[in-house]
């Protein structure tokens, strides 16, 4: 059977806060999509990647980092893909939000018509 790489991305409209934050959430404004790593096609692996991050008031992304993983050999696609995003940026100069996204990596079938 042949596989289509597929890569398939848990992401809201907007950041989610971090648990346990009560600060208002923003919106993206450029969504990067993480690449699959070649290894993990290869060898048919896929996963989840949950990354963490402060958004700050320019709404650039600051400081990610790999809160929990299925497999390692995602989380540097994950990371480099959140740190190329970008959110909208907050006019009442707050110094910056916690945020969180998770993205699922996953190879689907090629479906035949």
């Amino acid at each position: 059977m042949r596989y289509l790489l597929g890569l398939l991305l848990v992401l809201s409209v907007v950041a989610q806060a971090a648990p346990g934050d009560n600060k208002p959430v923003r919106k993206p404004v450029l969504v990067s999509t993480p690449d699959y790593p070649n290894r993990a096609f290869r060898e048919r692996i896929e996963g989840d990647v949950e990354v963490c991050f402060a958004i700050l008031d320019d709404g650039s992304v600051y400081r990610p980092y790999v809160s929990s993983s299925t497999h390692r050999v995602f989380n540097r696609s994950a990371l480099r893909a959140i740190r190329s995003s970008k959110f909208e940026a907050d006019p009442s100069g707050e110094r910056s939000i916690k945020a969180c996204r998770k993205y699922q990596f996953r190879l689907q079938p090629i479906q035949s018509t």
